[in-house]
């Protein structure tokens, strides 16, 4: 934040000297994902333009050449302000529109600022899409659901299996998540959040979500069964709708943010071997089969929060005439009250308000916890206030103890042969992982990471 105001007003004070300022073109550029093709887009749009010029990309490439990792955005906003890119005026002429017409290049826009999508031209000039394209990633016709080759759909998919569990992560190509972040930024962000939710909200995090209910007698966890994919097309419409756009600029973005799963990929989800796990794994492949927020997409946290502003309402009124607290972080709730919190009557309430938002209760994950015995919730301990379990930060410690030691190799490659691969998916591992115990407990995490510095990665 202190280098995005230092260099706001240092370029502010020489912005007469060139026909624009180039710091939007650093923030651009600098947020979003630090990788070629999806630079392209962005620098190729923000100029005006559908498609990158040669001397854009050269830029790009030159970039990403200086800096293989993101930098700062101070030196990102130094090097251009001098590149000749930069020094040309942006205000371009009328070029040509996709189907003939000359269309004028729309003005530069602020970041995380609404901007009137009054028709489909109005979306189309917001995403710089031409009319086939903009049907084409929409995919009204459902042809990726039936298309058999992996280059012909949007989605790349893979399934992950760790923490016990086995889910289906639907991650966009890199053009579809351009315009996911567009919409998200644009379309989403203006549309109100309740104070309860915490889960892909800017300035809230884990630690936040759980604060309020740290040092409370009892504490209720419950788990929302296929939070992403409970939510489908029609809702995002109905949501957009609601916020104010028309109906058919409400149905195509819903159509850019929602996915439907073909079925060869719906095969690759395990049957869990417990039977009451069984119908949980049917309603899923089910819901997969219709057009749903993706797991994996960069508009479906802040569309999810938006449309369980009722949700989040009413749980924070059930549990406000229970003399309990309430939040929200993603698909899991958390509750906390007094030692006589009637738990009956609080979880035969949750059951019904989220059955009547179109939710379901995850019944098997549900846990009353009192402050007698240890009180985990969202993968931290909250009896006293929030903090990492001490068998994981000892674990810790005792990694970067061997790799200062011993090397990193000997803990990224048991056998002890050098493997630069391992090395490095330790290392970032380890990152991580620090930066969640920082996340929940900060002096901890600056220990941790004050430990980690020590580390010889060579």
């Amino acid at each position: 934040m202190a280098a995005s105001v230092w260099a706001a007003a240092t370029l502010a004070a020489r912005a007469a000297a060139v026909n624009v300022d180039p710091f939007p073109l650093a923030e651009e550029l600098w947020h979003g994902p630090w990788s070629r093709e999806p630079m392209r887009i962005r620098l190729a749009h923000l100029l005006g333009r559908l498609q990158p010029t040669a001397q854009e990309s050269a830029l790009v490439d030159e970039l990403l050449d200086r800096w293989p990792r993101r930098p700062t955005l101070e030196a990102l906003s130094r090097l251009l302000f001098d590149h000749p890119i930069v020094r040309t005026d942006w205000a371009a002429p009328p070029r040509p529109g996709p189907h003939g017409p000359a269309v004028t290049t729309p003005r530069l826009h602020q970041p995380m600022t609404a901007r009137p999508l009054t028709d489909r031209a109005a979306l189309r000039e917001l995403l710089w899409l031409t009319d086939a394209e903009l049907d084409w990633f929409a995919d009204r016709q459902g042809r990726n659901v039936r298309a058999g080759s992996a280059a012909l759909t949007h989605y790349r998919y893979r399934v992950d299996t760790r923490a016990g569990k086995a889910r289906l992560l639907e991650i966009p190509k890199s053009r579809l998540k351009e315009l996911q972040r567009r919409l998200a930024r644009h379309v989403a962000h203006p549309v109100p959040l309740h104070s309860a939710a915490h889960g892909g909200v800017l300035g809230k995090s884990v630690r936040t979500c759980l604060l309020p209910h740290a040092g409370r007698p009892t504490l209720v966890r419950c788990d929302l069964e296929g939070f992403f994919t409970a939510i489908t097309d029609d809702r995002v419409g109905g949501l957009l709708r609601a916020a104010g756009l028309p109906d058919e600029v409400a149905a195509l973005a819903a159509a850019l943010c929602t996915n439907a799963v073909p079925e060869p990929v719906r095969r690759q989800l395990p049957r869990p071997d417990e039977p009451a796990r069984q119908g949980a794994h049917w309603r899923t492949l089910r819901r997969l089969a219709r057009p749903h927020l993706p797991q994996g997409a960069p508009s479906s946290p802040g569309l999810a929060n938006a449309i369980a502003f009722s949700l989040d309402h009413r749980l924070s009124r059930l549990a406000a005439a229970l003399d309990a607290r309430y939040t929200r972080y993603v698909d899991d709730l958390v509750f906390s009250g007094p030692a006589r919190l009637p738990v009956g009557a609080l979880l035969g309430g949750v059951r019904a308000i989220c059955q009547d938002e179109g939710f379901r209760l995850a019944e098997h994950k549900t846990a009353v916890l009192r402050s007698s015995r240890r009180q985990r919730a969202l993968g931290a301990v909250v009896n006293d206030q929030p903090s990492i379990d001490r068998a994981e930060i000892d674990r810790l410690r005792a990694i970067l103890h061997n790799c200062r030691t011993r090397g990193p190799a000997s803990q990224a490659n048991r056998a002890g042969v050098p493997d630069r691969a391992a090395v490095a998916r330790l290392r970032s591992s380890l990152r991580g992982r620090i930066a969640w115990v920082a996340s929940i407990d900060p002096v901890r995490g600056e220990r941790l990471t004050a430990s980690f510095a020590l580390i010889d990665w060579t």
